[in-house]
């Protein structure tokens, strides 16, 4: 096989230039056009192993995809079953503590009661959102509402867990409520409640042995107003911290829905708001929810 001189070797890159051509004799240019055809196979053979690779990754997300898909279908179906059933029996609690409220002989047995039927008509429009999962009723009833009051209500509703929360002798989580300006929305007044009782379940896992648990209520900007829940936890890692709104994304295992923080965006972006998490590990995260006041509520 003949050996190109230097000359002819750098002049084979440029053979579509006349005075260069001349350089290569035939048998020249038959050796070139088969190495480069040579060339030109393993170059389309590389660019299909490539495409064949890509291909199949695309195919394996897209698998991935579907079992995520149906998985989550598949819990959706299983939750509005088990919602309808539910929604029956809380409702019947509801009604009953209502009744026994009215016959109440002293104001703390009425009081007791009255949290319980707050409780149980809590529980019902969560087991709402819960069967409807993302799908939002447009004649759903809004109103104004205070959120100093819904704030309080849910405080009160989980003061037992509070009291409760980790070791006998941790003092369980201290709560500091404070309402710098009262303030107002229109919003669903039981998917508000669910929304505070939500982050406040959400605290106490943070605080296994107990803790503080600061909550806000004010203006956010001239037309705007916040919550503000800090809890003193163990913090949500930065890579975890990109997904806990994402719907059945949960950290607890078994033990989770995952459900909870997506239900609470899903409240707010109803509601017209936004909301934003910063966190430190190891100690502690801070909720900041802004919503529109009443008045400058974004139809939906």
């Amino acid at each position: 096989m003949p050996v190109l001189g230097k000359e002819r070797a750098l002049g084979a890159l440029y053979l579509d230039h006349a005075s260069v051509a001349a350089l290569f004799n035939s048998e020249d240019l038959r050796l070139l056009a088969f190495i480069a055809g040579l060339v030109s196979q393993a170059l389309g053979v590389e660019e299909l192993e490539t495409q064949a690779a890509e291909s199949l990754k695309a195919l394996d997300e897209a698998h991935r995809h579907l079992l995520r898909t149906e998985r989550n279908r598949l819990a959706g179906e299983l939750a509005s079953g088990l919602a309808h059933d539910l929604k029956n029996l809380v409702a019947a609690i509801a009604a009953r503590a209502e009744l026994l409220g009215r016959k109440a002989q002293d104001e703390k047995t009425a009081k007791s009661l009255a949290t319980i039927e707050k409780a149980a008509w809590t529980g019902s429009t969560m087991l709402e959102r819960l069967q409807e999962c993302s799908r939002v009723h447009e004649n759903t009833p809004r109103q104004r509402v205070e959120l100093a009051e819904i704030a309080r209500d849910a405080v009160d509703l989980m003061s037992y867990r509070f009291a409760k929360q980790g070791r006998q002798d941790s003092g369980g989580i201290s709560v500091d409520l404070k309402i710098e300006e009262e303030v107002s929305v229109v919003a669903v007044p039981g998917e508000l409640r669910e929304l505070f009782l939500n982050l406040f379940v959400n605290a106490c896992e943070a605080m296994p042995d107990g803790g503080d648990l600061r909550v806000r209520i004010g203006r956010g900007g001239d037309a705007q107003a916040q919550i503000e829940v800090s809890d003193t936890g163990v913090g949500i890692p930065p890579d975890v911290l990109k997904t806990i709104f994402k719907p059945f994304f949960t950290t607890k295992g078994s033990s989770g829905t995952g459900l909870g923080l997506s239900v609470v965006r899903g409240i707010i972006l109803r509601c017209g708001g936004s909301v934003t998490v910063e966190s430190d590990v190891g100690s502690g995260s801070t909720f900041r929810v802004v919503l529109p006041l009443a008045g400058e509520q974004v139809r939906t």
